[in-house]
């Protein structure tokens, strides 16, 4: 859709256009394409919750597009730490029953996901590898930015294989002029940076407390 595309490079115009739009008349097919553009416009936002609810009911509204949305609201879930809401998605795409190489793989991204929140960082960089290397195959290579803005999200950038990916993930984004989702991308590292920059700051401020008190 092409107010999804333009959203992404940083271009809101045909999603404010969309949003004057009614959906009197509409097809479901075409309430859920809207509830997709609504989806991504939130998830760029950084509105992770609402984001996932809205691909969620764009999904139950239309089967045709169902499994690329619940994809979607596995990766806001995932970008917002949220183990419910993407095993929720995995459920949902899984009840589905539609297969095939990109579905298959989206399902494996998924679990990934899953996996890294509950800590098991080794089995989820050989889930993550897989995933990879299978959009690389298929050509799909925004997806395999969005993997990378998983990892990103829930793994140590100490890992060669996240680096890797992130690395990869921002040239693809780059070359795709599609800024505002590489904004999510840096919003990922910044985090994760802030987060392993943290325990050395407490323990700087520890040891200059103990420091004072010594003295």
């Amino acid at each position: 859709m092409l107010a999804v595309i333009r959203d992404a490079r940083g271009d809101s115009s045909a999603y404010e256009q969309l949003q004057g739009l009614g959906t009197d008349g509409l097809d479901t097919q075409a309430i859920a394409l809207i509830d997709e553009a609504q989806g991504w416009h939130a998830l760029l936002d950084g509105r992770m919750a609402e984001a996932g609810t809205l691909f969620r009911r764009g999904a139950a509204s239309s089967t045709s597009n169902a499994s690329s949305q619940l994809a979607l609201a596995a990766h806001a879930a995932l970008w917002n730490l949220d183990a419910s809401e993407a095993g929720r998605a995995l459920a949902a795409i899984n009840e589905i029953g539609i297969h095939g190489r990109a579905v298959d793989n989206a399902r494996t991204t998924m679990r990934a996901g899953l996996v890294a929140l509950d800590g098991h960082h080794g089995e989820a960089i050989t889930l993550y590898r897989e995933a990879l290397r299978i959009w690389r195959e298929l050509g799909l290579r925004f997806d395999e930015a969005l993997t990378g803005i998983d990892m990103s999200t829930l793994l140590p950038s100490s890992i060669p294989e996240v680096s890797e990916a992130t690395i990869a993930a921002r040239e693809i984004l780059t070359d795709l002029g599609a800024t505002a989702v590489l904004n999510r991308l840096e919003a990922a590292i910044a985090r994760e940076s802030a987060a392993e920059a943290k325990p050395q700051a407490d323990r700087r401020s520890k040891e200059g407390a103990i420091g004072s008190q010594v003295g």
